[in-house]
């Protein structure tokens, strides 16, 4: 999710927020003293036979299985498949960045940067996950990459423009003579490498990304998971909630081995359907070529089983 990037190996600058009060800039960095240290099993695992970038799930609300997992490739091609097995189908080359939609009772929709800095949209037009081009009659031309979120939108997805500013995309009627309409967000600004963004019910606000983040993702409103370049050789990756780093170490299941690295990861709290109800979080092992799924239900009671106790005076 950055521009002109190989973001296994350039570390991410610290996220910048204007304050609207004063026009200052907090410039915050979270250090990795770690408070906690949690270790995971992975729930299931695929094999792949290509290399991994980037990761994004288009959901179906109507049947949470038949959702589709898109990634792209080290070739930049963008490819489709179902969300837990089965082969992947070529959807479109030169893709930079992605970003979906949660739709309710329609057909999927994904928004794509490519190489060039033009944005362009496909839609499902089948059971068997086929997806075709949206013909937008309007797009903005400065979109240098896509923001994380904590939580799909039915018509919204988050970006940066080529100054840093964060910017709403409006999807109008993708499935007939669509257009995305551009709005900047309440003055917030990112650095040019990456965003991360925590939406509730009655406001959008960025995350601070550390300085050593990589790959990112907002895990709820209130937290952050991250990679560093340390989960290239370790499965690895770090929670940031507040001021606490949380280290996550993924291990093996009961048949399937650990992953030997973490080369990309995604985070969707939609229901995947079967053991992903709750959502997910998946992992590339470009190493083992191999897709490696952990439960988003079973990681937070994880984190909330491993969160310090308070003491409760009676």
């Amino acid at each position: 999710m950055q521009k002109d990037r190989m973001k296994y190996f350039t570390p991410l600058l610290p996220l910048i927020v204007l304050t609207a009060c004063n026009g200052e800039t907090a410039n915050k960095e979270a250090p990795l003293d770690i408070d906690n240290v949690i270790t995971i099993n992975m729930t299931f695992d695929r094999e792949i036979d290509m290399a991994v970038k980037e990761i994004a799930v288009v959901p179906n609300n109507v049947a949470p299985w038949a959702g589709s997992l898109f990634i792209i490739d080290d070739k930049d091609n963008l490819l489709r498949g179902d969300i837990d097995r089965g082969p992947f189908k070529a959807v479109a080359p030169n893709i930079k960045d992605l970003a979906p939609l949660a739709r309710e009772n329609a057909a999927g929709v994904l928004l794509t940067l490519t190489n060039s800095g033009s944005l362009n949209g496909f839609s499902e037009i089948n059971d068997e996950g086929d997806y075709v081009d949206i013909a937008f009659i309007k797009t903005p031309e400065n979109i240098s990459a896509f923001c994380a979120v904590s939580a799909l939108s039915k018509e919204q997805v988050f970006g940066q423009d080529d100054n840093g500013n964060v910017i709403t995309l409006n999807v109008i009627s993708p499935m007939k003579e669509g257009s995305i309409e551009a709005v900047k967000l309440n003055g917030l600004s990112a650095s040019p490498s990456g965003c991360a963004l925590a939406i509730n019910e009655t406001k959008t606000t960025a995350q601070d990304v550390p300085e050593s983040a990589l790959n990112i993702a907002s895990l709820d409103a209130n937290s952050l998971v991250f990679t560093t370049q340390d989960s290239l050789t370790r499965p690895r990756l770090f929670l940031q909630s507040g001021n606490e780093v949380t280290a996550i170490d993924i291990t093996g299941g009961l048949t399937t081995d650990a992953p030997e690295q973490i080369d990309s990861f995604y985070v969707i709290s939609n229901p995947l359907g079967g053991v992903l109800r709750d959502g997910a979080l998946i992992l590339a092992d470009n190493k083992t070529g191999r897709l490696i799924y952990i439960s988003l239900g079973f990681l937070k009671m994880r984190l909330n089983e491993a969160a310090p106790k308070q003491d409760v005076d009676n």
